[in-house]
């Protein structure tokens, strides 16, 4: 029975990182805003040694958020 632990030619590498910022901003002592970003990015590449086949998958996405309070 082959199970994918016994090919020693297979290897598999995963890399991720992300970044986040937040800020609050105050207007009139009564009107809060806040502002927030964040960056992903994720990488995974697969070696296939016995075909000698290098797939790579590269994901990034940035994402935003805003928020208004009224005290």
């Amino acid at each position: 029975v082959y199970t994918p632990a016994d090919d020693e030619f297979a290897r598999v590498e995963a890399e991720q990182v992300g970044a986040y910022a937040l800020g609050q901003l105050k207007f009139f002592d009564r009107l809060v805003v806040s502002l927030g970003a964040r960056y992903d990015r994720a990488e995974d590449e697969s070696v296939d040694g016995t075909l000698g086949l290098t797939t790579t998958r590269v994901d990034e996405e940035p994402t935003y958020k805003v928020g208004v309070l009224y005290l």
